[in-house]
This record gives structure tokens, sequence and C-alpha cells, in this order.
């Protein structure tokens, strides 16, 4: 038999209570829960030592990785690829200007929108995080062979299809 994890021992008496119940499919759903749950308090914990915070951090990543300077974003386009509220979105963007992370400003293609861009500052921490949540992510599939993470992908890939319909496009407005 191989090795037992904690939610063996739960799944085992779901299953003795309640053998109706798919075993293998709360099995999966308890894994992935505690997995995002260790993986997100691995990754505040790095990135508090930068000032940020997983909310911070996801507003930079998601203005960063939108390719080439100048780095913007509208506070929608954030706040849709971050799945925030837009309330929520806004008291972080004003944290993050007073932090001189980021620059609110006028958008020269509709005059009554918002730019959001990276500063050099945020620029800077911004590609400094993002190298701990790489760290993060390695050594979080530090057992895991590249064959078992690309099944591992294409199986959750399906799923994520399933529930959400397919692909979805973060920058549309």
């Amino acid at each position: 038999m191989s090795e037992r994890d904690l939610v063996d021992t739960l799944v085992d008496q779901w299953s003795e209570e309640m053998p109706r119940f798919n075993s293998g499919a709360k099995g999966l759903v308890y894994r992935l829960a505690y997995l995002n749950e260790r993986y997100m308090a691995a990754m505040q914990s790095r990135l508090r030592k930068q000032g940020l915070t997983v909310g911070s951090y996801g507003v930079l990543a998601c203005l960063r990785r939108g390719g080439d300077e100048p780095y913007a974003m509208s506070p929608t386009a954030i706040f849709k690829a971050l799945s925030l509220s837009s309330g929520g979105v806004s008291n972080l963007l004003e944290k993050m200007e007073k932090d001189r992370l980021i620059k609110r400003s006028a958008d020269p293609t509709d005059r009554r929108g918002v730019l959001v861009k990276l500063t050099t500052r945020g620029q800077v921490i911004a590609d400094e995080a993002a190298a701990l949540e790489s760290a993060a992510e390695d050594a979080f599939i530090a057992d895991i062979s590249d064959a078992e993470l690309g099944t591992l992908n294409t199986l959750l890939r399906r799923t994520l299809i399933q529930l959400d319909g397919g692909a979805t496009d973060e920058g549309d407005d």
C-alpha cells in the first residue's frame, strides 16, 4: 500500500458513513483545497518579505505579464483577471499607488477611462516577486516528474474547461 496522507483518513471516514459518495472525487477536491491553502500560505510568507500581499502581487503580476511597457491595464481588466470585486481592487490600487508600485492616469484612448501602470519600482518588485513565486512553484512540485506534471495539468485543464466552458482572455474589458 502506498503512503497515506491526511485526506485518506477524511475520505475513509466519509466512505464509512456515506458510501454513496464518490471517494475519488472527494479525495481530489480535498487535496486540491489543502494544496491551495498550503501554497497560498507559503506565497504570503515569501511575498511579505517584499512588502506585498497575495493581492498586491496579483496586481503587479497581472500588469507585468501583459507584455512590453507601459505595462498598463484598466482597473476593470485587473479586477476581472483577479476575480476580485471592483471595490476590493480600488482599495488595493489606492494602497499600491501610495507605495509607489503603480500609477493611475487618464486613458488616452478613452477620456472617461483610467489606466493603471507599473512604476519603475513596481516593475522591479514585480520581477523579484515573480522569481519568488517561481521558486515556490518549483519547491511545491519537487517530487513530481515532468511526465506526471504534464498528466496532472492535462487532467486539471480538462476539469477547468468543463467547469468554465473554455479559455478566457483576462485582458478583455
